[in-house]
């Protein structure tokens, strides 16, 4: 059976996505055929319903249409996990549900051909009541539930852009020297800039065979973590340069 299709209405979303782009679609649910059955007449049965062109080019034509959009530096792919209408029909009376989830990821490239890193989802539901004859609440439900998750990601974008290093555009590595405690007694001297090496440092009898008066096997080694500073990852690297007393 042929299904009947509707168009989703624009509407102008209230926000512009400054941090992302959402420049695909894709319907990963596990029947892509149709979004569900409705009521159109007493006594009639259901008709299968579809989003006109199919659910995807659908979503993605309603946020090319009203998701006001600036050239930006992270891709992203929206990914329709559910969307499914259900109706019972009472009379003349239709009693409705609506279930609608989606998945954004940050993808590779602006190509979009592969999603890279799975950022959120977001999942939603709605209940409604109508006349069997009129069906535009039906619009109306799927296009708010698209309305809502888009506001949502838009929301989580702007939280998590400066925090998340996944989401990231930028390193900056900052380097800083390992202090020793001086009141340690160990057999590892580091480097100190403070504490620069004398000649009195190397007053004990050479090594038995060695060929030098006086030497100085350094070494290094470095402890690190990083974190996130407004978008900018900060990798910390503390510099461990030393010797051995004993070697």
């Amino acid at each position: 059976m042929q299904p009947v299709s509707f168009t989703l209405q624009p509407e102008r979303l209230p926000f512009s996505a400054t941090e992302y782009r959402l420049t695909t679609v894709s319907d990963q649910r596990p029947a892509r055929s149709n979004i569900g059955a409705w009521f159109t007449a007493p006594k009639q049965p259901v008709q299968v319903v579809d989003l006109a062109g199919g659910a995807a080019p659908a979503l993605l034509t309603f946020i090319r249409q009203n998701l006001r959009q600036k050239p930006g530096p992270r891709p992203v792919a929206l990914r329709l996990t559910e969307c499914k209408i259900t109706e019972k029909a009472t009379g003349n009376r239709v009693e409705g549900s609506f279930t609608f989830a989606v998945a954004f990821d940050l993808l590779k490239d602006a190509d979009g051909e592969t999603a890279n890193k799975r950022l959120t989802e977001f999942k939603t539901g709605a209940k409604y009541t109508r006349p069997i004859g009129q069906t535009a609440v039906v619009e109306s439900v799927v296009r708010q539930s698209l309305v809502a998750a888009l506001t949502y990601f838009d929301q989580y974008m702007t939280r998590e852009v400066r925090q998340d290093e996944r989401l990231a555009q930028s390193l900056r590595v900052v380097f800083t020297d390992y202090i020793q405690n001086r009141n340690t007694d160990t057999d590892t001297v580091f480097y100190d800039r403070t504490r620069p090496l004398t000649w009195a440092d190397f007053r004990a009898r050479p090594r038995a065979g060695s060929r030098y008066a006086a030497e100085v096997n350094p070494n290094f080694a470095y402890e690190g973590r990083s974190r996130v500073v407004n978008g900018v990852i900060e990798l910390m690297l503390v510099l461990k340069v030393y010797t051995l007393k004993s070697g």
